[in-house]
């Protein structure tokens, strides 16, 4: 019973622990992040910040996409991450984040790539 609930406190802070670094990258992106219209081209004052911390987030998402690769989380935990992975890669600013990170010197590997390109569902950068 005790080596029952020392998994499950384990587990509730890493889940806590990737959490708090979501949320910690989030509260830097541009208020408008969400936005359609978003253009992460004519961001002069602070595309070095935003990007900064999309960089930040693919990692994040690498990080977590990786654990449940590897079974080291469990599915519902998975689930709960997978769905705002792909929420956000829906949007326009991560799509065009994505690319830019893709085409400098960033490597996750084409498992992964994969998956996040097929969260774009239709929609082109």
């Amino acid at each position: 019973m005790q080596l029952h609930w020392l998994r499950q406190q384990i587990k509730l802070q890493n889940y806590a622990d990737y959490t708090k670094r979501y949320a910690e990258i989030v509260l830097h992106f541009p208020e408008d992040v969400n936005s359609r219209g978003f253009k992460l081209s004519k961001r002069h004052k602070d595309y070095d910040q935003t990007m900064r911390y999309m960089r930040a987030y693919a990692d994040l998402c690498f990080e977590e996409w990786d654990l449940n690769r590897r079974r080291l989380i469990d599915d519902k935990a998975w689930k709960v991450w997978e769905g705002g992975i792909k929420t956000a890669f829906r949007k326009t600013a991560f799509q065009q984040a994505w690319k830019i990170l893709k085409d400098s010197d960033t490597e996750y590997g084409s498992d992964f790539e994969k998956f996040i390109t097929d969260c774009f569902v239709s929609q082109k950068v």
